[in-house]
């Protein structure tokens, strides 16, 4: 009788075996968890990043034909739908030409529009501007050699 008792005791987990168990898997789950909004929000980043060298490209592209010497409309500023170029994220562009000692200077502009891109990834990457975490905007320029 004493056996049968031994034996059915030791065929399942103790409540303590359980509790460690889902323990570890929270503890799994919480730092995955993190590990994807991180790089999500890095991504947003990226995408600002890849949109403005996307429109440098296009940009480029327009000025290797002979015949465009100036930008495609009136004020002086590119308008993206010209280009072919569609921004991501709802991102916002700003492209501006301008004349700096004889050099013309075509500064774009892309503010990452949904404010998720952290200071630790905009911080050491050269072009992201301004010190506040307010400020989400990427800048790149390009100059005629």
């Amino acid at each position: 009788m004493q056996t049968k008792i031994n034996a059915i005791r030791h065929n399942g987990f103790t409540l303590i075996e359980l509790a460690i168990i889902i323990a570890i898997v929270v503890i799994l789950a919480l730092i995955t968890t993190s590990n994807v909004i991180s790089y999500r929000d890095k991504s947003v980043c990226a995408a600002a990043e890849t949109d403005a060298r996307e429109m440098a490209a296009a940009i480029a592209n327009y000025f290797s034909t002979p015949t465009h010497y100036d930008a495609p409309d009136t004020n002086g500023e590119f308008v993206s739908s010209h280009l072919g170029v569609s921004m991501s994220n709802e991102n916002r562009i700003r492209v501006a030409e301008e004349t700096e000692d004889n050099k013309r200077i075509i500064r774009i502009q892309v503010k990452e529009a949904s404010g998720r891109c952290p200071w630790s990834y905009r911080e050491p990457h050269p072009g992201w501007c301004g010190t506040d975490e307010d400020n989400y905007i990427f800048t790149l320029e390009m100059t005629d050699n």
